[in-house]
């Protein structure tokens, strides 16, 4: 499985889930720390002027994640809450700039 992070200029940053393992919120934080440091390597110019997007997966919510995001002071945006019969396609993630 892949994470993936873009923007509108493109991917900033991805990484590869081993075959048969699930995300969790420990390896959901995991990838929300080497996201902020990718942003700050690939988007220096937009590191505190960016907000996250991601969908409503456990992962996301989980405990430590949010503890993370909080003390980064990565902002996110809301994900409406939709039933997957609805949407057959999952979301990406997408980082938005604020500025």
């Amino acid at each position: 499985m892949l994470i993936l992070f873009f923007d509108e200029q493109g991917m900033v940053f991805r990484h590869w889930v081993p075959q048969g393992q699930g995300v969790n919120g420990r390896l959901y934080w995991m990838v929300m720390e080497q996201l902020r440091e990718a942003m700050r390597r690939r988007r220096a110019q937009h590191r505190h002027s960016w907000a996250l997007l991601h969908d409503n997966a456990l992962a996301h919510h989980a405990d430590c994640v949010q503890n993370f995001l909080q003390a980064a002071a990565i902002p996110q945006i809301p994900h409406p809450h939709i039933a997957l019969t609805s949407c057959p396609v999952t979301t990406g993630f997408v980082l938005v700039s604020r500025g």
